[in-house]
Protein backbone atom coordinates (compact mmCIF):
# COMPACT_ATOMS: atom_id res chain seq x y z
CA UNK A 1 0.00 0.00 0.00
CA UNK A 2 1.30 3.63 -0.77
CA UNK A 3 1.26 6.15 1.86
CA UNK A 4 -0.35 9.29 0.44
CA UNK A 5 0.56 11.48 2.78
CA UNK A 6 3.80 12.12 5.36
CA UNK A 7 1.80 12.87 8.05
CA UNK A 8 -0.05 9.22 8.22
CA UNK A 9 0.01 9.30 11.78
CA UNK A 10 -2.13 12.56 12.47
CA UNK A 11 -5.97 10.64 12.21
CA UNK A 12 -4.00 8.02 14.90
CA UNK A 13 -2.60 10.91 17.00
CA UNK A 14 -6.33 12.49 16.84
CA UNK A 15 -7.90 9.61 17.39
CA UNK A 16 -6.18 8.38 20.72
CA UNK A 17 -6.11 12.13 21.93
CA UNK A 18 -9.99 11.86 21.65
CA UNK A 19 -10.21 8.76 23.90
CA UNK A 20 -8.13 10.53 26.39
CA UNK A 21 -10.44 13.54 26.45
CA UNK A 22 -12.98 11.21 26.77
CA UNK A 23 -11.85 8.74 29.41
CA UNK A 24 -10.76 11.43 31.22
CA UNK A 25 -14.19 12.81 31.42
CA UNK A 26 -16.01 9.97 32.23
CA UNK A 27 -13.56 9.29 35.39
CA UNK A 28 -14.48 12.91 36.00
CA UNK A 29 -17.86 12.41 36.48
CA UNK A 30 -17.49 9.55 38.54
CA UNK A 31 -15.10 11.26 41.25
CA UNK A 32 -17.92 14.74 41.40
CA UNK A 33 -20.49 14.77 43.77
CA UNK A 34 -23.86 15.38 42.13
CA UNK A 35 -24.01 19.26 43.16
CA UNK A 36 -21.03 19.61 41.16
CA UNK A 37 -22.27 17.84 37.99
CA UNK A 38 -25.35 20.15 38.16
CA UNK A 39 -22.88 23.05 37.78
CA UNK A 40 -21.33 22.03 34.63
CA UNK A 41 -23.68 23.11 32.71
CA UNK A 42 -21.20 22.68 29.15
CA UNK A 43 -20.63 19.03 29.76
CA UNK A 44 -18.08 17.51 27.71
CA UNK A 45 -17.85 20.50 25.82
CA UNK A 46 -16.90 22.45 29.00
CA UNK A 47 -14.53 20.19 29.99
CA UNK A 48 -12.55 20.05 26.93
CA UNK A 49 -12.57 23.76 27.04
CA UNK A 50 -11.00 23.70 30.50
CA UNK A 51 -8.53 21.54 29.66
CA UNK A 52 -7.52 23.91 26.36
CA UNK A 53 -7.38 26.82 28.72
CA UNK A 54 -5.61 25.11 31.38
CA UNK A 55 -3.04 24.08 28.83
CA UNK A 56 -2.66 26.90 26.89
CA UNK A 57 -1.90 29.47 30.30
CA UNK A 58 0.94 26.98 31.52
CA UNK A 59 2.39 27.25 28.01
CA UNK A 60 2.13 31.27 27.83
CA UNK A 61 3.62 31.29 31.35
CA UNK A 62 6.72 29.43 30.48
CA UNK A 63 7.17 31.53 27.81
CA UNK A 64 7.09 34.99 29.99
CA UNK A 65 9.13 33.03 32.85
CA UNK A 66 12.24 32.11 29.97
CA UNK A 67 15.07 33.57 30.97
CA UNK A 68 16.68 35.83 28.00
CA UNK A 69 20.11 35.30 26.65
CA UNK A 70 22.26 37.75 27.78
CA UNK A 71 25.63 38.74 26.14
CA UNK A 72 28.37 38.48 28.99
CA UNK A 73 30.87 41.17 29.20
CA UNK A 74 33.80 38.48 28.54
CA UNK A 75 31.59 37.76 25.29
CA UNK A 76 31.82 41.16 24.23
CA UNK A 77 35.33 42.51 25.08
CA UNK A 78 36.18 38.91 23.22
CA UNK A 79 34.18 40.17 20.20
CA UNK A 80 35.95 43.18 19.93
CA UNK A 81 39.54 42.12 21.19
CA UNK A 82 40.44 41.55 17.11
CA UNK A 83 42.60 38.25 17.98
CA UNK A 84 41.95 35.51 16.70
CA UNK A 85 39.07 35.48 14.82
CA UNK A 86 38.57 33.69 11.54
CA UNK A 87 36.01 32.97 9.28
CA UNK A 88 35.51 28.94 8.95
CA UNK A 89 32.85 26.85 7.15
CA UNK A 90 30.12 24.62 8.83
CA UNK A 91 28.40 21.38 8.01
CA UNK A 92 24.80 23.09 9.21
CA UNK A 93 22.80 26.36 8.26
CA UNK A 94 23.37 29.40 11.04
CA UNK A 95 21.33 32.56 11.80
CA UNK A 96 24.07 35.43 10.60
CA UNK A 97 24.29 37.03 13.64
CA UNK A 98 24.75 40.75 12.15
CA UNK A 99 21.81 40.52 10.05
CA UNK A 100 20.14 39.65 12.89
CA UNK A 101 20.98 42.38 15.42
CA UNK A 102 20.84 45.22 12.28
CA UNK A 103 17.94 44.33 9.62
CA UNK A 104 15.85 42.27 12.20
CA UNK A 105 15.97 39.38 8.70
CA UNK A 106 17.25 35.47 9.90
CA UNK A 107 19.54 35.32 7.01
CA UNK A 108 21.28 31.94 7.12
CA UNK A 109 24.74 31.28 6.43
CA UNK A 110 27.61 28.19 6.63
CA UNK A 111 29.95 30.56 7.94
CA UNK A 112 31.01 31.63 11.35
CA UNK A 113 33.22 33.17 13.63
CA UNK A 114 35.26 30.59 14.84
CA UNK A 115 36.21 32.84 18.43
CA UNK A 116 33.00 33.29 18.69
CA UNK A 117 31.08 30.63 17.67
CA UNK A 118 27.84 32.59 16.29
CA UNK A 119 27.36 32.55 12.77
CA UNK A 120 28.61 35.53 10.10
CA UNK A 121 28.29 35.99 6.25
CA UNK A 122 31.98 36.14 5.07
CA UNK A 123 32.91 40.22 4.50
CA UNK A 124 30.69 42.80 5.55
CA UNK A 125 28.51 41.03 8.30
CA UNK A 126 32.18 39.67 9.74
CA UNK A 127 33.60 42.98 10.15
CA UNK A 128 30.80 44.92 11.23
CA UNK A 129 30.46 42.78 14.30
CA UNK A 130 33.88 42.76 15.22
CA UNK A 131 34.12 46.49 15.00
Amino acid sequence: PRIRSRKWYWPIFSWVVGVSLVASWKLWLSHVSSDEKKNNKGGFLHFIRTINHGIRADVVERRQTRPERLLTDRNSEQRYDMIGHFVDETTSKLVCKNCREEKGIKSRTIYHCIKCKVGLHPGRCFLKYHT
